[in-house]
């Protein structure tokens, strides 16, 4: 019984592990494309994947799961480095929570079972599609992370390999800006130029049609043609994103459209530039004016320098006063009157900063000091009431239980005054406020109204803007899905439905099957149970009447029946002992058959050709090894 019941739930077990497996990897394999593993679309079961492709799979989700981690890019053709690699993965497999036995063996020699343990682990530990990106799916979007992380990895590897002429012969770093040639901008015209694009003229379209150079002619120099396009394309953008700013900073205040914003701009620059036009012009004539009466032919008193410094400032020669100074002596009296000046500009400039630096010190003490007498005078007034509440309490000291009658009194009644005021208060607040309210929504100016209508067209644009995004990636995302469900195969949602009631039934008739199995055991032990104790009682009155018999009638024949039926008992004692332990025998017969289908699997999946070449290649790489530790220690012993 023991044993067709054991049998029965392993043939359970098979069947649904054989309807499954083959969903739950294909499940598992979608998962892992969509987060850009290269899996090859023929590989639809685990047994078909190969040791780099596993490998491939867990570097992609442990760049996902742990970012921080120092990650291979692949593993090494070299066996013992391979090995390295392989157990360093375990170990972070290991610190990230998976424990379910996993060694290098299990990555390098493939295991369905051990493999699809580990994939199922990861498909846990990733995190949702949202969280990794919309656009995981795009063929555009995978190329660009795999650009992405190959310059990373380039970037951040020191084994990378490098050439040469990068190195300035063992100099330091090779500078590439040495090298660069320096480039300039032109400007260059289009008809879609900003200042000509505004303006509807005949002649200025004909001459864009029939006499303008082509944008590659315009430049002087062949190389400055690429920045001179970029430059353009680059003042087209600017132009456009500060209008936007401008618009949606102070245009929208205005109350006015685009166009009457612009008009009225360009009306205040004009002005603006008249005004100033206009000034520089008055300012041009009287300068002429002075010019003329300067230069009119009026007498000079001095042909000195400084006879013309002060006819040219005011327009009249100084009077000449005694015999004329020499040049020399002019400039010697002119440097002594400037070192006067300059020290007594010293002098002040000292006076100066003493007075600033003795006003901030005595500003400082001032705030200081008022700081202080508004304290003083806080305390003072604490002190007061403090001083006025003893002298009160010590006058009501001689009468206090009369005193303390008149207080419960006193308070009494304002309590009452204090409630009817309440009273009498929410009778007038209740209408006032509502006047209130009235009288501020009639008060309200159209600007007011307008500004909060721009505020909410401006919350609206933002809004609207953010919506619109979000629509695009839907639309995007919707594409995508609608492709993958296009290579999808075509089975719809009631094939999968039929399949998980299918295996429903059957996992419900094995119960029963199971069920009616342990009924039966446990019927046909009580059975034995009772067999057992009637063929006791049997034997011990059988026994007895014997034993009676050989002991009064002291008969041979009934001695020797005595012992053959003590006999007889120890015989069938035995053999159900026999029987039960044949039971447990065969039972720990079919779990040892169980694990020996599982090692043996395993041990098929191991591939012992492989592992064979691997052994190999481990002993030439020593062999090689030991050759070159050989050779230097006989180069240094020359």
């Amino acid at each position: 019984v023991s044993t067709q019941s054991t049998g029965s739930k392993f043939i359970s077990l098979s069947f649904v592990h054989q309807v499954g497996m083959e969903e739950v990897d294909a499940i598992i394999f979608k998962d892992l494309r969509a987060i850009g593993c290269d899996i090859p679309e023929d590989i639809t079961r685990m047994a078909d994947l190969k040791a780099d492709i596993l490998i491939n799979c867990i570097l992609k989700c442990l760049k996902i799961i742990a970012k921080d981690k120092e990650l291979p890019r692949s593993l090494s053709r070299n066996t013992a480095q391979r090995t390295n690699q392989a157990n360093t993965l375990v170990s972070i497999i290991t610190e990230l929570g998976y424990d379910s036995g996993l060694s290098y063996h299990n990555l390098l020699y493939v295991n369905e079972v051990d493999s699809r343990k580990l994939l199922m682990w990861f498909q846990e530990q990733l995190p949702k599609q949202d969280e990794i990106g919309l656009a995981s799916d795009d063929p555009s979007s995978r190329l660009n992370k795999s650009i992405v992380e190959q310059i990373d990895f380039l970037l951040g590897s020191s084994s990378f390999w490098s050439p040469d002429f990068t190195q300035a012969a063992g100099q330091g770093p090779y500078n590439f800006f040495d090298n660069l040639t320096p480039i300039a901008t032109q400007n260059i015209y289009t008809p879609a130029t900003y200042i000509y694009s505004k303006r509807k003229n005949p002649a200025l379209t004909k001459y864009f049609d029939k006499y303008q150079a082509p944008v590659t002619s315009q430049t002087l120099d062949s190389r400055n043609l690429e920045p001179s396009i970029m430059e353009y394309n680059l003042k087209g953008y600017a132009n456009e994103l500060e209008w936007e700013n401008e618009w949606n900073a102070v245009g929208l205040d205005t109350g006015l459209n685009a166009n009457e914003y612009k008009k009225q701009k360009r009306d205040k620059v004009l002005k603006r530039m008249a005004q100033y036009i206009q000034s520089s012009y008055h300012g041009q004539i009287s300068s002429d004016v002075s010019d003329k009466e300067v230069f009119a032919g009026k007498a000079r008193a001095s042909q000195t320098k400084i006879g013309r410094d002060l006819e040219y400032r005011f327009g009249q020669a100084p009077v000449a006063a005694g015999p004329q100074e020499t040049e020399e002596e002019i400039k010697n009296r002119r440097q002594k009157e400037l070192d006067q000046l300059q020290s007594d500009l010293d002098k002040i400039d000292a006076e100066i900063k003493e007075y600033e630096q003795n006003f901030q010190t005595y500003a400082s003490n001032t705030r200081q000091l008022q700081a202080r007498i508004k304290g003083e005078g806080r305390r003072y007034q604490e002190l007061k009431e403090k001083h006025d509440e003893l002298v009160q309490t010590f006058k009501l000291l001689p009468n206090a239980a009369d005193n303390i009658t008149k207080l419960r009194q006193v308070a009494d009644e304002t309590s009452k005054k204090i409630l009817t005021l309440a009273t009498q208060w929410e009778q007038y607040r209740v209408p006032a406020l509502v006047k209130i309210r009235e009288g501020k929504n009639q008060s309200a100016s159209p600007e007011d109204l307008t500004k909060e209508l721009l505020d909410e067209i401006k919350t609206m644009r933002v809004e609207m803007k953010d919506k619109i995004q979000q629509i695009h990636n839907k639309e995007e995302r919707y594409k995508q899905l609608v492709e993958v469900f296009k290579k999808l195969p075509k089975e719809n949602r009631s094939t999968y439905t039929h399949r998980i009631l299918e295996m429903v039934k059957n996992v419900k008739r094995q119960k029963v099957d199971i069920n009616k199995i342990l009924i039966d055991t446990k019927n046909l032990q009580k059975e034995i149970n009772l067999v057992t104790e009637s063929l006791q009682r049997s034997f011990a009155v059988t026994e007895e009447l014997v034993f009676k018999d050989a002991s009064l009638k002291k008969d041979p024949a009934a001695s020797t029946a005595y012992k053959r039926l003590a006999t007889i008992n120890e015989k069938f004692h035995d053999l159900t002992n026999v029987v039960s332990e044949t039971g447990s025998v065969t039972n720990a017969i079919l779990n040892l058959e169980d694990k020996i289908d599982k090692i043996s699997k395993k041990s098929n999946a191991l591939n012992m050709q492989r592992i064979d070449d691997d052994l190999k290649q481990v002993k030439s790489e020593n062999e090689q090894l030991i050759a070159k530790i050989k050779k230097g220690a006989q180069q240094k012993k020359k």
